[in-house]
C-alpha cells in the first residue's frame, strides 16, 4: 500500500552552519506526522536519486511526494529566507498542499504568520456555495485554518449572515481577512457572474442546494427548480471562467434501500425520493461533463447524516422553520421550544424497530471535504469519483435520542408516528475507500455528537436568533 504522507528531501551542504541546520530541524519537527522521510544528505547525486524515487525531478511525482532541495549558495541564515526556499523550491503542482502543511501544522503561532504573508500569493482560492449553511459554515472553518483564501455566495435561504460573522470571531481576525461573502443565488446569472468576475478561483465546494427528505416529497418542483438549475448555472460559469475543480456535496440518500451493508460507492443507485434523485441526476451530469472534458476534476462526497457542532458551541445546525433533521428536532424539545419528537416509524425490520442511521460528527465532514480538495489538486487524472463519508456504523432513531437525552441530562418526549413516504429502513457507509485514497476517518463517535450537538443547544437554544425571532412550530417532520 503505498505511503500518502509527504516526502522531503533535505541537502546540508558542508557550507550550512549551525543555524542553517536548527531551521531545518524545526522544520521538520513541525512537519512531523506528516513526512515520510528526512533526507539529511550531503551528496547531491545521492539526494536527488533517493528524493526521485518518492516522485522527484527524476522519477514520475507520486501523490504527496515532495523533494525540497537546498543549494550550498542558501540564502541568510533565516527563517524567512528558510521557509520561502522551501515554498519556492517546491514544484509548482505541490506548492499549496505543502503550504497548507506549514500553515494548519503544529507550528507556532508567529512561524503560521509568516508563512502565510510568504506564500501569500500561493494561497489556494476557493469558492464554497452555500457555505452559510450547517456544513457550510463548519468546511469554512476547516478551510480558514488550513490557510485557504474562501468567498462563501450563499441565499441566506436556509441561514443567516450571523452564522458567518461567528465564523469569523471563532478563526479570528487574521484568518478572517481570507474570508469574503456574497449574498447571490445559484439560479441568478447575474449572481454568478459578479462573484466569478471579481474572483480568481482554484476550486469549488458545491454544497448549496436544499435538502429535506420530507419536504422534497411535497414540493418536488421546488427541488429540482433550484438543485438541479442552480448546478447546472455553476458548471457554466466555472467552465466560463476556467475553474474545473469541484467537491460536490452529495448524499447517501442515492442509494435509496440498499441489498447489501455496508454500502461501497459501486453500490447500485436507486434514490427514493425528489432530493435524493437531484443528488442521483447530479451526479450523472457531473461525470458527463467530466468525460466531454478531461481537464474536469470531480470528487462527489456521499455522506450520511451529519450532526454535532463545532466545540465553540458558536455554530451549529439552526434551520428556519421546522426541522427536517432528527438532531436539531430532539434539541429544539431539550430546550423546551417543542413538546415531544414525531419518530415515524417504530415498526421497520430493526431491532428496536426505529430506522437506522450512520450519523457522522459535521467536523468530520468537514475535514473529509478538505481532504477531497487537496486530492484534487494534487491528481492530474482523477475524473470523476465518488466516497462515502460516515463512520461505518449504523445507530437507531432510538438509540440517538437515548444517547442525546445521557448527554444532556435531559428526558425527550416521543411520539410514535406511521412510517413516512420516501424513508429508507437503515442505510450505513462503507468508508474504507475514502480511508485509503483520501488519508481520512471519522473521528468522533455518537457520545461526542450528542455532547457537541447539546453544548451548541444550551448555548444557543434559539439557534442564531433571538427568542423572540425564533418560530414556534407546531409539528415536527422528522425522521
Amino acid at each position: 500500500m503505498r505511503d500518502n504522507r509527504l516526502a522531503v528531501g533535505f541537502w546540508m551542504d558542508e557550507r550550512f552552519d549551525w543555524t542553517h541546520k536548527m531551521l531545518l530541524a524545526r522544520v521538520a519537527w513541525i512537519l512531523k506526522g506528516n513526512i515520510h522521510t528526512i533526507y539529511p544528505k550531503r551528496n547531491h547525486a545521492l539526494l536527488r536519486k533517493e528524493a526521485g524515487d518518492h516522485g522527484g525531478n527524476n522519477g514520475p511525482i507520486s501523490i504527496r511526494s515532495v523533494p525540497v532541495y537546498f543549494p550550498p549558495a542558501f540564502p541568510t541564515p533565516s527563517q524567512s529566507a528558510l521557509i520561502h526556499w522551501i515554498v519556492h523550491s517546491t514544484p509548482p503542482a505541490f506548492q499549496p498542499f505543502l503550504l497548507s502543511i506549514l500553515v494548519g501544522g503544529r507550528a507556532r503561532e508567529r512561524e503560521k504568520r509568516l508563512w502565510r504573508e510568504i506564500g501569500a500569493e500561493r494561497m489556494r482560492s476557493i469558492l464554497v456555495t452555500g457555505g452559510a449553511g450547517f456544513i457550510g459554515t463548519h468546511t469554512v472553518l476547516q478551510l480558514l485554518k488550513e490557510g485557504f483564501r474562501v468567498t462563501i455566495v450563499d441565499n441566506l435561504d436556509n441561514s443567516v449572515m450571523e452564522a458567518v460573522d461567528r465564523v469569523r470571531t471563532i478563526a479570528g481576525t487574521e484568518l478572517s481577512g481570507n474570508l469574503r461573502f456574497y449574498l447571490g443565488d445559484l439560479r441568478n446569472k447575474d449572481d454568478l457572474e459578479e462573484v466569478f468576475s471579481e474572483n480568481s478561483f482554484d476550486a469549488v465546494i458545491h454544497f448549496a442546494g436544499l435538502k429535506a427528505v420530507g419536504e422534497s416529497v411535497v414540493k418536488p418542483y421546488l427541488y429540482y427548480n433550484n438543485n438541479l438549475l442552480g448546478t447546472l448555472n455553476l458548471f457554466e460559469f466555472m467552465e466560463k471562467y476556467g475553474c474545473k475543480k469541484m467537491v460536490f456535496s452529495s448524499s447517501a440518500t442515492v442509494y435509496g434501500q440498499p441489498v447489501k451493508f455496508p454500502c461501497v460507492e459501486e453500490t447500485e443507485l436507486n434514490a427514493m425520493n425528489p432530493y435524493g434523485r437531484t443528488k442521483l441526476f447530479l451526479e450523472k451530469i457531473a461525470r458527463d461533463i467530466q468525460k466531454a472534458d478531461s481537464e474536469w476534476r470531480i470528487i462527489l462526497l456521499r455522506y450520511f447524516n451529519p450532526v454535532a457542532a463545532h466545540e465553540s458551541g458558536q455554530i451549529g445546525e439552526d434551520p428556519k422553520g421546522i426541522p427536517n433533521n432528527l438532531m436539531p428536532y430532539i434539541q429544539q424539545v431539550a430546550v423546551g421550544r417543542l413538546p415531544e419528537l414525531n419518530v415515524y416509524g417504530y415498526d421497520y425490520p430493526t431491532d428496536d424497530g426505529s430506522a437506522i442511521r450512520d450519523y457522522i460528527h459535521v467536523m468530520d465532514v468537514a475535514d473529509g471535504h478538505i481532504a477531497a480538495l487537496k486530492k484534487l489538486f494534487i491528481t492530474e487524472n482523477i475524473g470523476c469519483i465518488a466516497y462515502n463519508l460516515g463512520t461505518g456504523r449504523g445507530t437507531s432513531v432510538f438509540e440517538m435520542v437515548a444517547a442525546f437525552e445521557k448527554a444532556s441530562g435531559k428526558k425527550i418526549p416521543i411520539k410514535l408516528c406511521q412510517r413516512r413516504p420516501g424513508d429508507a429502513i437503515g442505510i450505513f457507509a462503507s468508508t474504507e475507500k475514502a480511508e485509503k485514497e483520501l488519508g481520512w476517518r471519522a473521528k468522533y463517535g455518537i457520545e461526542e455528537m450528542c455532547r457537541d450537538q447539546w453544548n451548541w443547544a444550551s448555548k444557543n437554544p434559539y439557534g442564531y436568533r433571538p427568542q423572540d425571532a425564533a418560530m414556534k412550530p407546531e409539528n415536527c417532520d422528522t425522521s
